[in-house]
C-alpha cells in the first residue's frame, strides 16, 4: 500500500495507507488509518475520487482540491465490492486484474475526504497480502487459530453504514489444496495404468 497525506472529514491532516485505482471508468481510493475493531478486523475505507467544484453564479469553479466521497447507490456499492474482491485476489496471487488499473499515488495531491464507506477485512489477511504492520499486535495465541476459523469470512454484522465485503480468505487455501489433490490423483492414475500394463 502507498502512503498518502489526506484531509479527513474532521479537518485533520493525516497519513494513511492506501491504494488508488481506476475501475469501471471511475477513480477510487481504499485507505486505512490502521484501526482495529474489537474483533480484530481492520477498518478500511473506500471513497470515489473526483475534482472538488464550487457552484457560483458564474458557473462551476474548480477549487484545486480533489475530493473523496461516499459511494451511495446500491449498484455503485456492488461495483466497489467487486473491485475490492479483485484487489484482494491480486494481492494474494501477485497479479493485476485487467479490470483494475492501479494509479500512481502522486496524482492525489490535495485530497479531502468528504464522506466515506467503511468495510472490514481480517487483520491476518491485511498483514499477509497488503504488507501492513500493526504496532499494537497483541493476540491471544491460545484462541488465535480457533478465532480465525470462526472468522475466515470477512462479512460482518455492524453499522448499517458499512459496506459488507463478502470475501473468504480461506478460498485460496482450499483452491491450493484442491490443486495438490488433483496432482496426487493424476500420479495415482498413472501408477494404476502402469500396474495394469504389467499384469496384462
Amino acid at each position: 500500500m502507498d502512503k498518502l497525506n489526506v484531509l479527513l472529514e474532521n479537518g485533520e491532516k493525516k497519513e494513511v495507507d492506501c491504494i488508488f485505482y481506476l475501475y469501471n471508468q471511475k477513480y477510487y481510493l481504499i485507505y486505512t488509518e490502521k484501526e482495529l475493531d474489537e474483533n480484530d478486523y481492520v477498518k478500511m475505507n473506500v471513497v470515489q475520487v473526483g475534482k472538488e467544484v464550487n457552484q457560483t453564479p458564474n458557473g462551476p469553479v474548480d477549487t484545486g482540491y480533489l475530493i473523496g466521497v461516499d459511494v451511495n447507490s446500491p449498484e455503485e456499492s456492488q461495483n466497489v465490492q467487486n473491485s475490492i474482491t479483485k484487489i484482494v485476489e491480486d494481492k494474494k496471487n501477485g497479479t493485476e486484474s485487467p479490470e483494475i488499473k492501479y494509479m500512481p499515488i502522486t496524482m492525489l495531491n490535495n485530497l479531502k475526504i468528504s464522506s466515506k464507506k467503511t468495510f472490514r477485512l481480517l487483520k491476518s489477511l491485511v498483514e499477509s497480502y497488503f504488507g501492513l504492520v500493526f504496532e499494537d499486535d497483541f493476540v491471544n495465541n491460545i484462541n488465535k487459530s480457533e478465532y480465525e476459523e470462526m472468522n475466515d469470512n470477512a462479512t460482518f454484522s455492524g453499522n448499517t453504514d458499512d459496506v459488507i465485503v463478502d470475501y473468504r480468505s480461506k478460498f485460496f487455501e482450499e483452491e491450493d489444496k484442491n490443486k495438490e489433490l488433483q496432482k496426487q490423483i493424476e500420479e495415482l492414475t498413472l501408477k494404476l495404468e502402469s500396474i495394469k500394463g504389467i499384469i496384462g
